[in-house]
């Protein structure tokens, strides 16, 4: 699987477990996970390639959701795994 649907996958994901996925312009930095009142929103630098994006994806979903609790695709799993097991 492309990097394009395991970013599309773990985005989706994201947003089932109400975070707030959004991509802007940022000028420095990959972006990540925040939380703004009670609202928990994930900022995307826009210019960065999908699989980086992906990864901070999967960081997020790993920090917000137990994912040896949920059902995940094999691939993403094992996208999410790789990316958290590293950092």
């Amino acid at each position: 699987m492309d990097e394009h649907h395991i970013l599309k996958k773990l985005v989706n994901l994201l947003e089932a477990s109400r975070i707030k996925v959004r991509r802007e312009l940022l000028e420095d930095g990959p972006g990540g996970l925040c939380r703004i009142g009670k609202e928990r929103i994930l900022f995307l630098n826009s210019r960065m390639q999908p699989d980086d994006q992906a990864k901070i994806c999967a960081s997020a979903l790993a920090e917000v959701v137990d994912i040896d609790n949920i059902y995940l695709r094999p691939d993403v799993r094992a996208f999410v795994e790789n990316r958290t097991n590293t950092e």
